[in-house]
């Protein structure tokens, strides 16, 4: 399985392809990226889905217009639809140039899918939103884990929906359990491990 991150707007968020022969899926298109589309593009992938960790804008606002050239459907946990709307209403005018319109969405609940022929887990990890989700492929050690924890830091739960002792029950009670050798591919910033951020981490230590 092929990763690739692509840093989209102003927050470089990262936004993920992951693709497997010429099918791929994309990760929080949190701004349009000539440079993803034109990957697409020149390798011939096919989309098959757009998944969002969370809904904050820095995170979704390039869905519906990657969705509408790819053809793929966009997923999103049930419980952070709820931020959808207030996000694009709060931030779209001081942040981007024009509105990202509705975004038509599929619901995207917890439990065991197969992306690019391979084993995910999609696991509820809120705290930084309510839906937050953290998406598991154990047989690949690794695992997209959002704004939840980054590199030698955590989450922010200052933001609507956001709460600290979720936030910090979903990292000791979902990420830390897992190998420590497990690669976590964060929303902003470097990859990291498991292992690095329980021995380093000064938020969780």
């Amino acid at each position: 399985m092929h990763i690739r991150s692509f840093q989209v707007s102003a927050y470089e968020t990262n936004c993920y392809l992951v693709s497997k022969g010429t099918e791929a899926i994309v990760i929080d298109p949190g701004d349009d990226c000539p440079a993803l589309v034109e990957t697409i593009a020149k390798e011939q992938l096919h989309v098959t889905h757009i998944i969002i960790t969370h809904t904050h804008l820095d995170h979704f606002y390039g869905a519906m217009r990657l969705s509408q050239s790819t053809g793929a459907k966009i997923y999103i946990h049930p419980d952070d639809e709820v931020l959808i709307d207030q996000e694009i209403s709060t931030w779209k005018e001081c942040m981007y140039s024009e509105s990202c319109g509705p975004i038509d969405h599929e619901p995207l609940p917890c439990g065991t899918y197969h992306f690019l022929e391979e084993k995910c887990e999609v696991m509820l990890t809120p705290g930084h939103t309510p839906g937050s989700v953290t998406l598991y492929f154990p047989e690949l050690s690794l695992v997209f884990v959002g704004d939840v924890i980054f590199q030698r830091s955590v989450g922010r739960h200052d933001l609507p929906g956001g709460d600290y002792q979720t936030l910090m029950a979903s990292i000791h009670n979902v990420i830390l359990p897992l190998p420590d050798s497990t690669t976590l591919y964060t929303g902003h910033g470097p990859t990291t491990t498991v292992g690095s951020e329980k021995q380093f981490n000064p938020f969780i230590r």
